[in-house]
C-alpha cells in the first residue's frame, strides 16, 4: 500500500471568513473572552447580558453565554453586542491578528487551498434567505476576485446547517460542503454535508506547548 500512497499528495484547506482577512476587527467571541479575563469588566457584562436576555440569560459561565448569543440571529446579537461595549467597554487586551491577503496568497502558492467560511461567520440556519444569500455568494466572490482562484468548496459556520442552507449552498455554485460531525467522507455519501475530524491547537499540542506528530496521528486514528 505504500507505493501507491506516495502517488498522492494531501492538500491542506483553510476555511477562511472573507470579510475579515487584511482587517484590524476581531471576532466576537475574541471580545467577549478579552472582557470576561478582566474581573471588573465581567461583572459589567453580565448586567448588561441579564438585563439585554432577561429570563434567557444563561446560568452558567461565558461558555453558556456564548453558545446563547450563537444561536441568535446576527441583528439581534449585534444590538446586544453593542450595549455591552456601550457599558463594558473595548477589551483591553490583543486578540490573534487576522490573515492578510498577501498571506493567504502565499498560501496559496505554497500549496495550502484557501476556501470559504463566509462573509462574516453568522450561523446561517437562524438568518433569513437573503442573508444567507449573501454570506455565501458574497464570501465566495470576495475569495474568487483577491486570489484568482476558483473558489469550490464551503465549511459551514460552528458546523450549523440545515436543509434550506444546504440547497443554498449547493445553488450558490459550491461543490461540496463540510460540516463539524466526526467521520470520514465515504464515496457516494453527500458532498454537501461531509464529515471531518476536527483538529486545533488543543487536539495536536504535547505537554511542551508545542505541536505533536504523535497526538495527530492517534486523533486521525479515532482517538479522542
Amino acid at each position: 500500500a505504500l507505493p501507491l500512497l506516495k502517488r498522492y499528495r494531501v492538500t491542506a484547506t483553510v476555511f477562511v471568513v472573507a470579510g475579515l482577512v487584511g482587517t484590524q476587527r476581531t471576532f466576537w467571541v475574541e471580545q467577549l473572552i478579552a472582557m470576561w479575563r478582566d474581573e471588573e469588566k465581567r461583572d459589567r457584562l453580565r448586567a448588561s447580558l441579564e438585563k439585554s436576555l432577561g429570563s434567557a440569560f444563561p446560568p452558567g459561565g461565558l461558555e453558556d453565554i456564548v453558545e446563547k448569543l450563537k444561536h441568535l440571529p446576527t441583528a439581534k446579537r449585534e444590538q446586544i453586542l453593542e450595549s455591552i461595549r456601550a457599558t463594558s467597554g473595548s477589551p483591553t487586551e490583543d486578540s490573534d491578528a487576522m490573515l492578510t491577503w498577501e498571506e493567504a496568497e502565499q498560501m496559496e502558492r505554497d500549496g495550502i487551498s484557501i476556501e470559504a467560511h463566509s462573509v462574516t461567520h453568522p450561523l446561517l440556519v437562524y438568518e433569513d434567505d437573503s442573508t444567507v444569500k449573501s454570506e455565501l455568494q458574497d464570501g465566495k466572490q470576495i475569495l474568487e476576485r483577491e486570489l484568482g482562484k476558483k473558489v469550490r468548496a464551503f465549511a459551514y459556520p460552528n458546523g450549523t446547517w440545515n436543509d434550506r442552507v444546504r440547497k443554498m449552498v449547493q445553488e450558490c455554485g459550491y461543490e461540496c460542503a463540510f460540516v463539524t460531525r466526526r467521520g470520514w467522507h465515504q464515496q457516494g455519501g453527500d458532498l454537501f454535508t461531509i464529515p471531518r475530524i476536527m483538529l486545533h491547537e488543543g487536539k495536536v499540542t504535547g505537554l511542551r506547548g508545542r505541536f505533536s506528530p504523535a497526538l495527530l496521528s492517534l486523533r486521525l486514528a479515532g482517538w479522542r
